[in-house]
């Protein structure tokens, strides 16, 4: 599994960037795009909760996220596919 910190900094990242494109954006938007709670996202930005696999695969399945870190978890040997 991919470090904890590592997906907290790239939610973070992601949802950053997300809000600077547009002012509106919610960390709810976010979650639901994401296709998991807006809790379990705050807990995870928290760094309160350390995602689930099945967590982690629904954040990976979000086009932005995957598009952008294709790389990011086969680092670690963590992607597996």
């Amino acid at each position: 599994m991919a470090n904890h910190l590592d997906i907290t900094n790239l939610l973070q990242n992601e949802l950053v960037r997300r809000c600077q494109n547009n002012p509106k954006y919610s960390l709810r938007a976010f979650a639901n795009n994401l296709g998991i709670s807006p809790a379990n996202l705050s807990l995870i930005l928290n760094k309160k909760r350390q995602p689930s696999q099945k967590t982690l695969d629904k954040i990976l399945q979000c086009s932005s996220i995957a598009a952008f870190n294709k790389g990011f978890l086969a680092a670690d040997g963590s992607d597996k596919e």
